[in-house]
């Protein structure tokens, strides 16, 4: 998450240093894990339209690209739950339910972006 989002949500959950250092690490993790996929955009963008110009459709190439997707999802669900569940244990009662009705508001709390 870019520092000015993270900020803004501590702000929000009156987070102490430790939870502030907890939270950002965990979602560093996060981060990590997604880096590692961005080539995937590319790499299904290529294979469909390998696909496309093909004289007839490929299945094959379609499975493999779902497999690849499969798979990389797989790994970020992991990422994703490993990295709540962290932010989830440093946080209080409160914050927590803060946090709940700040993710069901929707992305307009996070950086101004519609909600």
């Amino acid at each position: 998450m870019p520092h000015f989002v993270l900020r803004r949500l501590f702000e929000a959950l009156d987070t102490t240093p430790g939870q502030e250092k907890a939270i950002a690490a965990a979602m560093e993790e996060m981060r990590e894990v997604m880096a590692k996929h961005r080539g995937e955009l590319r790499k299904s963008r290529e294979d469909l339209a390998r696909v496309m110009r093909s004289p007839s459709f490929d299945e094959t190439v379609m499975g493999e690209l779902f497999a690849r997707h499969d798979a990389a999802l797989e790994v970020m669900r992991k990422a994703t739950v490993g990295s709540m569940a962290k932010v989830h244990e440093v946080l209080d009662e409160r914050q927590r339910a803060r946090l709940a009705d700040l993710i069901e508001q929707g992305p307009g709390f996070w950086g101004g972006f519609g909600g």
